[in-house]
């Protein structure tokens, strides 16, 4: 097709579809044209030249947009990123995190964002710093020189949004409602003369206070926003509003000045743009929390928004003329949500639809009803409703998974949340019927609904989820006793891909030397002192208290359970057991790592959390196969045998919580007598190790005696000595709270594969039948008209 000067095409140059302008048509035959590309690092009007029209496209729809559209690297040269710290040992952590970069000859820069209501209007830029003078807080681009200006308007600081785009989408959303619940009260009837009367002076008062808050540049067209007005908030500027509000409800009049105030309002734009990433971590590594700032002569860049968003900061002083200085030529790109309508365009750099944004992020233009995932009534939804948000919308999307199963194929969904997972599939159905019916979609319509759930409600659920991980994983590193002050810890994703394998090598290396050491029966020290020599950055680790009431640090009970462990497996052979006992050792060297710190995050429930981490990151001195790995975590992230015999489950669910975690790891029920058998031998290392028939060493070689907390929950010969069932291989307990009794009633039900295969297939129909009777209360309260639908 031809084209002609100034039309917007896309044009393939240097292997990749850039955005631009037609700037000339040579008559040249065939027809060659030069486009006008206004790419990052170019020089001012940089064209691509003799450009064939094979290589040139209109503009590609939104979603092809966004997904060719600045594409964040990993790994690259020159990359690191900061991860958190504080300013001193008592202060809240700052909330850093990875960022978006792109690579600009062979540079990394972070891309930064910037919601502002409307247009600045800039006066006196200065080129030599690329600063300039305005009311209000802006970023806009030469036309002629493609040199960024940033201004700060009347306040001290900038806010920058670092690397990540959503925060910026929610802080345009959340300009957008404010505005529309204005305007919807606006359009409300009251005829009072009085009223009327004050118009005037109560319109130029509050267009004056728009103005000191948005910066707004009234125009006079109108974005259409429908529903529910919501009362403005109170205090000085509340009340004038809701004085306004009342005065202009019925009048032609007042309702064309509210379409002049709120019509640029309802245009926010996301101004972004590139800087050098070495710049910003050099910025960003000395901010401080907001809290703090009183104690500085000096105004440093700190830390804002640390529960909705990683890499939020206030540029101050220094970082701020630094942001203006170095912010890369004709990187800012503007995204708006009429692109048509924009003010100053000239000076927006490459304007773009905000939906690219959306559909990069895979955000659906439609909003849900009566869910406001990012802003309620015009204001952040509150970070405490995260979780109940995600969880409800995973609630509707677990039930339409379970719709198209029949009942014995129904499992708990790992969408379903703690509080939803004994609610039958019926109750949980009705609700999302109502939710299906209350979006104009028919229940019956299968294809309707499923295309709904799929595009609509699945991304919203993930993004009420993301926003409740971020606002929990602040609370966690804010608890976290690693993060401390000084230079926050280095993310060199370069530096780990391309040491991956060497890292792996040594893992295992580890793993089969410590194979060696136990088959060698060297003492449970020498096994400690052999990892941490190999792997350095374990010392740590075991250094800290891992059993605070007996102010046992993990280096010590580690030793304390692999030595009673030992003990109970001494003489066993691998082929005559389900679990190698080397894997089962090799774990206890893990086992209760961090977890203190895990429960200080994640609390008592969480308290291995940390551990599993720490198992994950070692796997290969566990093992080198998934299964193995997998046996090492559930034995770790579990306590079957602990809640029983404290008696807070009954044998029945001690029976059900093994039976069920033996199925996961892939056991028959032939296998799971000997399953009973060798994870009791790991609980009873465990818990025989606050007894004093277990010994450790000091680091400098002193052997000591385990306290004996739990001495009396066994039956102890000469004192400080454990008998040993050499039948059973186990430690023989006391009478005391009836652990022998206990033990040997959960044994029972172990005892013959028969036994457990039959109390198996119990489970199953028990779990069959609650549904079924579940499917009957649910049809009982159903309409006539609706049963014949279930049957």
């Amino acid at each position: 097709m031809p084209y002609t000067p100034g039309q917007a095409v896309e044009v393939l140059h240097e292997n990749h579809w850039h955005s631009g302008f037609i700037n000339t048509v040579s008559p040249d035959a065939p027809v060659k044209y030069s486009v006008r590309l206004p790419a990052p690092g170019k020089v001012p009007n940089q064209v691509v030249k003799d450009v064939l029209a094979v290589q040139l496209r209109a503009p590609t729809n939104l979603e092809e947009r966004a997904r060719e559209a600045q594409q964040p690297r990993l790994a690259v040269p020159g990359e690191y990123h900061l991860g958190p710290s504080r300013h001193d040992d008592k202060a809240e952590a700052i909330h850093r995190a990875d960022l978006e970069l792109e690579m600009v000859e062979g540079k990394p820069y972070v891309r930064l964002y910037l919601s502002v209501p409307t247009a600045a209007v800039m006066t006196n830029p200065d080129p030599r710093t690329g600063q300039a003078t305005s009311d209000f807080k802006d970023v806009q681009q030469d036309p002629a020189t493609g040199q960024l200006f940033i201004t700060s308007g009347k306040n001290r600081m900038l806010w920058v949004g670092g690397g990540r785009p959503l925060r910026a989408l929610k802080w345009a959303e959340k300009y957008i409602a404010e505005h529309r619940t204005l305007a919807e009260a606006y359009s409300q009837k009251n005829t009072h003369p009085e009223k009327r009367a004050q118009l005037p002076t109560l319109i130029a008062q509050h267009t004056r206070d728009l103005q000191s808050l948005w910066g707004s540049q009234p125009s006079l067209e109108r974005r259409p926003t429908p529903t529910t007005p919501t009362a403005p908030k109170s205090g000085a500027l509340g009340l004038r509003k809701l004085a306004l509000l009342q005065a202009t409800k019925s009048t032609q009049d007042g309702y064309a000045t509210k379409q002049a105030q709120h019509a640029a309002l309802n245009n926010p734009v996301i101004r972004t743009y590139l800087f050098p990433l070495d710049r910003f971590n050099t910025i960003v590594k000395k901010a401080v929390p907001e809290a703090v700032l009183k104690q500085f002569k000096t105004a440093p860049s700190f830390n804002v928004d640390r529960h909705y968003e990683p890499n939020q900061y206030g540029f101050q002083e220094d970082g701020l003329k630094q942001l203006a200085a170095h912010a890369l030529p004709y990187s800012l790109i503007t995204y708006t949500y009429r692109p048509h309508d924009l003010p100053q365009a000239d000076r927006a750099g490459e304007v773009r639809d905000v939906r690219e944004l959306w559909a990069r992020l895979d955000i659906p233009e439609q909003k849900l009803k009566s869910l406001d995932i990012w802003v309620t009534k015009g204001e952040f939804t509150d970070k405490k409703k995260f979780l109940t948000l995600a969880n409800t919308l995973s609630l509707y999307l677990a039930t339409w998974s379970d719709s198209k199963k029949q009942p014995h194929e129904r499992t708990r969904s790992p969408l379903l949340a703690d509080r939803d997972a004994n609610i039958p599939y019926y109750a949980r159905k009705t609700r999302l019927d109502k939710f299906l019916t209350d979006h104009d979609i028919d229940p019956l319509d299968t294809e309707q609904a499923e295309v709904f759930l799929r595009t609509i409600v699945t991304p919203w659920a993930s993004q009420a989820m993301i926003a409740h991980v971020i606002a929990e994983d602040y609370e966690r590193i804010n608890k976290d006793e690693n993060v401390r002050a000084g230079a926050p810890v280095v993310h060199d994703f370069l530096k780990w891909q391309t040491s991956a394998a060497s890292d792996r090598k040594r893992l295992e290396e580890t793993g089969r030397q410590l194979d060696q050491m136990l088959d060698a029966r060297q003492t449970p020290q020498a096994l400690i002192n052999h990892l941490i020599s190999r792997h350095p950055q374990l010392q740590q680790r075991y250094n800290k208290i891992s059993a605070k009431s007996e102010d046992y640090s993990f280096y010590v009970h580690a030793q304390m359970v692999l030595c009673q462990y030992l003990k109970l497996v001494e003489g066993e052979k691998d082929d005559a057991r389900l679990i190698p006992w080397k894997l089962i050792a090799k774990t206890i060297l893990f086992h209760d790592m961090e977890k203190v710190n895990s429960k200080l995050q994640y609390g008592k429930e969480g308290e291995h959390v940390l551990t599993v981490d720490e198992l994950r990151k070692h796997c290969y001195v566990l093992g080198t196969t998934p299964a193995e790995w997998k046996i090492a975590i559930s034995l770790v992230d579990a306590d079957p045998f602990g809640d029983y015999f404290k008696g807070k489950t009954s044998s029945g669910t001690a029976f059900q919580q093994l039976h069920d975690m033996a199925l996961s790891l892939g056991y028959a029920y032939e296998d799971m007598p000997r399953f009973f058998i060798e994870y009791h031998q790991y609980y009873q290392a465990d818990f025989s190790s606050y007894t004093s028939d277990s010994r450790y060493r000091m680091p400098n070689g002193v052997l000591r005696t385990g306290k004996p907390v739990f001495n009396g929950c066994f039956k102890m010969m000469g004192g400080d000595k454990i008998r040993m069932n050499n039948q059973e291989r186990r430690y023989q307990y006391s009478a005391k709270d009836d652990y022998e009794k206990r033990y040997l009633e959960l044994k029972a039900l172990f005892a013959r594969e028969e036994d457990v295969r039959e109390r198996g297939e119990r489970l199953r129909v028990e779990r069959e039948a609650a549904e079924r009777l579940w499917k009957t209360q649910n049809l009982a309260n159903t309409a006539p008209s609706k049963r014949a639908q279930h049957q």
